[in-house]
């Protein structure tokens, strides 16, 4: 489908529009769509797509490139959103995926690259109460330059309103590289890999996260975890945040009383003034056996059942290991003895990831 105008504020036109279907696309292309793609349903169908790519479609109003309402599921399989852009003035919409209602939706070795977010959109994707899967994805030069207000955003992943479900999302063996971040207003919270909020519990397991850049007005942040949400950042890799002001920015923010564990991680950066970890008195959060370069322990006052265990405050070390399968050079050292039968853990500051054949 090519230059097919489907926006509207209503959600209820897409070039292509399925309601409660189980259909399959392969190898098609979805290119110039004002709302590319929309699937809806009553009952739980799921929608699978595999090797489909959207590209240099343009949004606005509340329109995404694909958005599922209801108990609609997407699988998702080795597609690419790519110079996809949203200059929404509305709130609820996103560059690439809006996943809206109650369905479970999965993506596996899909490529988000050079997507922009203009406007208030809220990022590349948006969650409303469904829940998500993400496996071997990568988020490669994807920016957000905020133009309009809207708080609590994300260049990649923005949890909305769950409408008071308990919904879960998986985010495991992705890598995230050169995104950027340019906030305009000094009132707005924003973050870069994920905002997540009361309702959400998010995961992130054997990712790595390198070479963001903020250009904030506003408090920003890689991971942002507020309200009475949960976040796990597991097996981990930080590096290479840049900031043009480090009173403002931080890899971790934590607001509120969100349920927050770091764990054999490890967050980086060469920038004099990097500040790792920003977290409101009270908060719940527990960092074990990671490295948090630059940390004072002493500045936090958390809640008791929080506390720092095993933490390397010098800087860790990275070193480049061979692509991946899926064409993403993760970063890392060369496994120990130690590490064996692990996908990634830390040896003393060196984080270690395991080079895949």
């Amino acid at each position: 489908h090519q230059g097919d105008n489907g926006a509207s504020e209503n959600y209820d036109i897409g070039a292509v529009n399925i309601s409660g279907t189980d259909v399959t696309f392969e190898d098609c292309t979805f290119e110039g769509c004002a709302w590319a793609y929309r699937f809806s349903s009553t009952l739980r169908a799921t929608n699978t797509l595999r090797r489909c790519a959207f590209v240099s479609n343009a949004m606005s109003a509340k329109a995404s490139t694909v958005r599922t309402m209801g108990a609609a599921c997407l699988e998702m399989e080795g597609c690419r959103f790519t110079r996809n852009c949203n200059d929404n003035e509305k709130h609820e919409a996103a560059t690439c995926l809006v996943l809206d209602g109650s369905g479970e939706s999965r993506f596996v070795d899909c490529l988000f690259d050079d997507n922009r977010n203009r406007g208030t959109s809220h990022g590349l994707v948006l969650t409303r109460g469904a829940s998500s899967t993400f496996e071997r994805c990568r988020f490669v030069g994807n920016s957000t330059r905020q133009t309009g207000y809207w708080n609590a955003a994300a260049t990649v992943f923005c949890a909305y309103y769950t409408g008071g479900l308990d919904v879960q999302h998986l985010v495991r063996d992705c890598h995230f590289a050169s995104n950027a971040l340019d906030t305009a207003s000094a009132d707005d919270v924003w973050a870069g890999v994920v905002s997540c909020r009361t309702g959400e519990k998010w995961t992130f397991l054997n990712c790595s996260v390198e070479d963001f850049s903020f250009a904030c007005a506003g408090q920003t942040s890689l991971f942002r975890a507020a309200g009475q949400g949960a976040l796990a950042i597991v097996n981990c890799g930080v590096r290479g945040t840049t900031s043009t002001d480090w009173t403002r920015t931080a890899d971790l923010r934590v607001i509120g009383s969100p349920v927050v564990t770091v764990l054999n991680s490890a967050f980086g950066s060469g920038d004099a003034a990097y500040v790792p970890l920003v977290a409101a008195e009270g908060a719940k959060l527990r960092a074990v056996q990671s490295v948090l370069q630059g940390l004072d322990e002493t500045s936090f006052a958390l809640d008791a059942a929080g506390g720092f265990f095993g933490i390397d405050t010098q800087a860790p070390r990275f070193t480049k290991t061979q692509r991946g399968p899926n064409g993403a050079e993760a970063f890392g050292v060369r496994l120990v003895e130690a590490c064996r039968g692990a996908k990634t853990c830390l040896a003393g500051r060196e984080a270690c990831y395991r080079e895949e054949p």
